[in-house]
Order: structure tokens, then sequence, then C-alpha cells
């Protein structure tokens, strides 16, 4: 059984991808999700993967792929007929099947937004941190 189950098992994680690129992928299907839009962009996935740092083409195109394996996407040509543009166009099932989510991810979004802008305000002084 160990012979069977290591091998396996790593290859499982090989496909699967690191601890980073899942939570690129999930950053994308939220993005995908809450946005509702029929076809995805390099500048779509930029937006929703590069917040804590510099997103390459590379990794716009693994993460497309990655979405492509789950039958999220389909790639497409860009704009002009580019072949070399990053472009998809989503699958319309995905919506459907994974709607009943959408309430809490943009929850989530919120909250994140929230918590982003009393941050802020607490760093330029307008309000004062809690407990003090």
């Amino acid at each position: 059984m160990r012979d069977y189950l290591i091998p396996n098992a790593a290859a499982f994680y090989r496909v699967l991808g690191s601890d980073e690129e899942i939570d690129q992928i999930k950053r994308a299907c939220k993005t995908i999700l809450i946005n509702r839009r029929s076809t995805i962009t390099a500048r779509d996935l930029m937006r929703s993967l590069g917040r804590n740092r510099k997103v390459t083409r590379a990794d716009m195109e693994r993460i497309g792929s990655k979405l492509e394996t789950y039958d999220w996407l389909v790639r497409t040509t860009g704009k002009h007929n580019q072949h070399n543009s990053l472009q998809w166009t989503v699958r319309p099932e995905v919506f459907s099947k994974f709607a009943k989510y959408v309430p809490a991810f943009k929850a989530e979004r919120e909250a994140n937004r929230k918590a982003m802008e009393g941050a802020f305000e607490t760093q330029r002084g307008k309000t004062k941190p809690p407990n003090h």
C-alpha cells in the first residue's frame, strides 16, 4: 500500500501546486464569482493576484491554465485577435454552480475593505487605536 499511496500523494500535490499558488487560485476564483464577468483578462487576474507582490505574465498564465484545467475558463484570443494577449472566457456554469458562496465572498471582501480603511485612518492619526 505504501508503494502506491506515497508516489500518488506526491503526484497529487505537485499537480495541486504550492500554498501560494492555491491562495492565488482561490483569489482569482473569488474575483470571477463576485464580478460575474463573462471574460477575464490579464488585467483582471493581476488585480486579484497582485496584492502582496509583483505578478508576472508567467504567474497569470499559470493561474489561468490551472483554472482551464479545473473547467472554470476557456482561453480565447485577446483584443484585435491577438493570440499573445491573455484572455479567457468564463464557463457560464461556474456562476450557477458556485452561486451559494458569493454572499460570503462579498462579505469577506467588505470586511477586509473596512479593516484596511480603519488601519489607514489609524495610521494617519484620524482615529485613536483601540484601548488607548
